[in-house]
């Protein structure tokens, strides 16, 4: 990972970006910023600049991959946006899932009778429509960055006639990652291959300064030919670009708490160290069944307590006799380490996770210290 951060390059890229052309380079050679940086920044007004024509591509071009909801039961739609209904230029055909931030219809283009389909977010917050869509195009530029065939795209923004605002994006036609796993009774290697796999995603995310803050099952789904697709990159800082503490239930939770680390909790700063704790909540879940935290029915600042008091039991304390000594050791050690309350004790970038993990599976020592009586 770089030695600098997302924000001070969307510091300077915000100084130059309302610059004239012709006076950007010189702001940017004056600027005194260390030359990583400003070679980012040149990239990210590079892409800027084309982002316009980019984008109208993107969205005639779009083909389908997918959308997830969160556990929690949305509120009612108004009654105009139900199936059949117009959101901007996308016809909503059906609903696909619904969550505490939005309802997610299947949509195409109105008038085509193509195949091209895309998933419409609506969302049930008091968000500003036309906010919202500024916000978008301040986060495009980056968020354009992300082309990976594993990376579903947030394509698009805009406000309904009645004011409601939706986000569209790609539609992948797959199962959360921890239904697939059990439907298809994966052994224990392949649950770490498909975790390994989702590294080395997260992690093409990351170089693109893009941290996602909401990784989780449902926002990872596995297609029919095995393949792990992520969804929603960008979406919680579009919706809470100021990264405020979310413990009043009246406000908008761009965290799933389950998942979410101590630090986002705490409402403290969010970095890539947050989707490596996410990351090891996922790897726990997957290879025992249940949840490193008993959180369950526990207020915010509850979870918050719990999570941050220290790392949960090791995962081979927490299975059957049978699959313990297969946890036992290294894959304890990969996951406690992910689970550090500390960011600064946990992995220090998601590579080095999946480094570990590719380790384990083929045989060899891993980099994570061993947890004690595991």
């Amino acid at each position: 990972m770089p030695s600098f951060s997302l924000q001070q390059v969307e510091a300077l890229f915000d100084q130059v970006v309302a610059l004239p052309s012709a006076a950007r380079e010189q702001a940017l050679q004056s600027s005194g910023a260390p030359a990583d940086i400003v070679r980012q920044v040149r990239a990210l007004l590079v892409a800027d600049t084309a982002a316009d024509q980019a984008l109208a591509s993107v969205i005639a071009d779009a083909a389908a991959e997918v959308i997830s909801a969160t556990a929690r039961t949305a509120p009612h739609l108004p009654s105009a946006l139900t199936t059949g209904a117009l959101a901007g230029e996308w016809r909503l055909l059906r609903v696909l899932g619904q969550g505490g931030m939005g309802t997610v219809f299947l949509a195409a283009r109105d008038g085509e009778d193509g195949d091209a389909r895309v998933a419409v977010k609506l969302l049930h917050t008091p968000h500003d429509g036309h906010e919202l869509q500024r916000r978008f195009r301040r986060e495009r530029r980056i968020l354009e960055r992300l082309q990976h065939p594993l990376i579903a795209r947030l394509l698009d923004s805009g406000t309904t006639d009645d004011g409601t605002p939706y986000l569209v994006m790609d539609f992948v036609n797959g199962v959360p990652l921890d239904r697939w796993c059990n439907e298809q009774q994966l052994s224990v290697a392949r649950r770490v291959a498909l975790l390994h796999a989702i590294c080395d995603v997260v992690q093409h995310a990351h170089e693109a300064f893009v941290v996602h803050r909401d990784l989780k099952p449902e926002n990872i789904l596995v297609t029919r030919d095995g393949a792990p697709v992520l969804l929603d990159f960008g979406i919680a800082k579009l919706l809470d670009p100021d990264n405020t503490a979310h413990t009043e239930p009246s406000r908008m939770q761009a965290m799933t708490f389950a998942y979410a680390s101590p630090e986002q909790l705490q409402g403290l700063t969010v970095t890539h160290q947050s989707d490596i704790w996410s990351l090891g909540v996922i790897a726990y879940r997957l290879l025992t069944q249940q949840p490193p935290y008993d959180i369950a029915r526990c207020a915010p600042l509850e979870v918050a307590r719990r999570v941050s008091a220290g790392p949960p039991a090791p995962p081979s304390m927490r299975v059957s006799s049978e699959i313990a000594p297969l946890l036992r050791g290294d894959l304890d050690a990969i996951v406690v380490q992910a689970l550090q309350p500390v960011p600064a004790q946990r992995y220090a970038t998601v590579s080095d996770l999946g480094a570990d993990l590719a380790r384990w599976l083929t045989g060899d020592p891993v980099s994570a210290p061993r947890v004690a009586d595991a």
